[in-house]
């Protein structure tokens, strides 16, 4: 089963691979979810090697590979996010990747209510500080393509 808010973002990325033309992809096999996984764990490592300014690429190629439950990537998603929106100009795209948080991890409302009122810096700092705190809580549902917690009294934190 497709969490269909899971494949927006894997086809949002889709377009974003697209888009930058690199030699390595391979087009007509993108559509499969297998082969955008390993494709994104390829360009991840190329990405840091060799061009680790850019953020907004690795923010994408983070948030694609969380999509898949690699909560791994979790630090390099924030890390990046917090370089975009404390530019100068942050980028558009990159600030609407925020609410993928929302909808891969099992935040409690009472913290997003919480949140809702702050700086987008604050509330990336906040979001993060929960998921990292309950990291070792979080699994990976392959059905239904979301995190949850292996411990479902921490919900109501």
């Amino acid at each position: 089963m497709t969490n269909q808010t899971i494949k927006m973002y894997r086809d949002k990325i889709r377009r974003v691979l697209q888009a930058l033309h690199s030699p390595d992809l391979q087009l007509d096999k993108l559509s499969d979810d297998q082969y955008l996984e390993e494709y994104l764990h390829y360009l991840y490592k190329v990405v840091q090697q060799d061009y680790p300014e850019l953020h907004l690429i690795i923010l994408y190629i983070s948030v694609g590979l969380l999509t898949f439950g690699h909560i791994d990537f979790l630090s390099d998603a924030v890390n990046s996010y917090k370089q975009i929106i404390s530019s100068a100009k942050p980028n558009q795209h990159g600030v609407g990747l925020f609410s993928s948080f929302y909808d891969l991890f099992p935040i409690p409302k009472k913290l997003i209510k919480k949140i809702s009122g702050r700086t987008i810096m604050e509330r990336v700092e906040e979001t993060e500080e929960w998921i990292l705190k309950h990291k070792q809580n979080l699994k990976w549902d392959k059905e239904n393509e979301v995190y949850v917690l292996k411990d479902s009294s921490i919900e109501e934190e």
